[in-house]
């Protein structure tokens, strides 16, 4: 589990946020829909729990190797 926070790897949570929109979303997954106004990224509502600084079950924090999303279906 990833509690999105300030911490040595990401000053903000909107880099920890482009860390995983690069490493999976970008890629291409199933479970990406539009995006919104509220949430310009990917919209996928993991993605809304991070910029909600809420805790997220689906991402791994795997420290120094980053974060990994364990739901990511490729396209």
């Amino acid at each position: 589990m990833y509690t999105p926070k300030r911490d040595g790897r990401f000053e903000y949570v909107f880099e920890a946020l482009a860390h995983i929109e690069e490493r999976f979303c970008s890629k291409g997954c199933r479970k990406a829909v539009a995006a919104t106004d509220e949430f310009p990224g990917m919209g996928c509502p993991i993605i809304e729990n991070i910029m909600l600084e809420e805790p997220v079950q689906e991402i791994d924090d795997l420290g120094k190797d980053g974060l990994f999303c364990t739901v990511r279906e490729p396209v």
